[in-house]
């Protein structure tokens, strides 16, 4: 059922958009963002973005015809995974459907003896929000597919698939490894969002930006866990990255004191 369920999410997601870049190295990054407008007028566009840095990357597409847009922005770093997309779609637009797709993927690799043998746990914890009206079609999702294999005894040591809305977090995927052996981890994370003639004046979008974070907790008292890029997978997720609209709050709050601060030092003192 789930793997029925994986493939029809992938394929709601990916209708009309550019293939995602895969990873062809060790210790590699991949982020793909890529926003479509398609329909039957001539004002449709779409635009893809690709790339293999840890740098924000954003897609926008429009329909300056009839205001129907969709964006992404993705940002991937080892263990850090930031996706968003939106869609909307206006009554009466003449397109057909308007959608976005933000991706991103790492490969990271573990040098021979930099994980001890022991148990361990592979925790995935993602945090963020989805549009809540109901919506006809797709809509929005967002998925994660991981895999953590031996490379020195060539095995899968774990595996599995996140399902937004439906799977909890944090994840936490036990394993055991019983020689200090090379490892290699792949984290794949989607987020995408459709709107159409189905679901007209709705805007749906995925945001899970700064929530995805990947960590190797030992249950048994190792050591900090390195990957070969040098980030610390034993470090569990910190304080969240504020979102666009908490910046702005805070900034208003910051100036609505320092306002104050000024008010009252211009305020003449009593005699």
């Amino acid at each position: 059922m789930r793997a029925l369920l994986i493939a029809t999410l992938t394929t709601s997601a990916a209708l009309a958009l550019t293939t995602p870049a895969m990873a062809g190295g060790p210790n590699q990054l991949v982020a793909n963002a890529s926003a479509s407008v398609s329909g039957g007028c001539a004002c449709g566009q779409q635009d893809d973005k690709t790339s293999t840095s840890a740098t924000v990357l954003s897609s926008y597409a429009q329909d300056l015809g009839g205001g129907a847009y969709g964006h992404a922005s993705v940002t991937t770093k080892y263990g850090e995974q930031h996706v968003y997309a939106d869609a909307f779609f206006p009554t009466g637009d003449p397109s057909p459907d308007v959608q976005s797709q933000g991706y991103s993927e790492f490969d990271e690799n573990f040098a021979a003896g930099s994980v001890l043998p022991g148990l361990y746990n592979l925790v995935f914890n993602i945090t963020g929000s989805m549009s809540t009206p109901p919506v006809f079609g797709p809509g929005a999702n967002a998925y994660l597919n991981w895999v953590l294999e031996d490379m020195t005894h060539p095995g899968t040591l774990t595996f599995g698939t996140w399902i937004a809305g439906t799977d909890p977090s944090p994840l936490i995927a036990p394993f055991a490894l019983s020689s200090a052996d090379a490892l290699s981890l792949r984290v794949m994370f989607v987020a995408s969002a459709y709107a159409g003639v189905l679901n007209p004046s709705t805007k749906v979008f995925a945001d899970y930006s700064h929530t995805a974070h990947t960590y190797i907790n030992s249950t048994t008292g190792g050591p900090d866990v390195i990957g070969t890029s040098g980030h610390d997978y034993a470090q569990p997720i910190g304080p969240a990255v504020p979102e666009p609209t908490s910046w702005a709050m805070m900034l208003i709050g910051f100036g609505a004191v320092g306002g104050a601060l000024r008010s009252r030092r211009r305020t003449p003192a009593a005699i």
